[in-house]
């Protein structure tokens, strides 16, 4: 179970991204699209 936290945080590094969840085997990650014109959701 530590290991796949490990992963994902190495994952969410070299990716630029946030982990938001991890179920099972699946990691659920998050990065915000860099050009503002494209988002579709904000974030407060």
């Amino acid at each position: 179970k530590d290991e796949k936290r490990t992963i994902a945080e190495d994952l969410a590094t070299a990716t630029k991204s946030e982990v938001v969840r991890i179920i099972g085997n699946t990691a659920v990650f998050y990065r915000q699209n860099p050009d503002v014109e494209k988002r579709s959701i904000e974030l407060t």
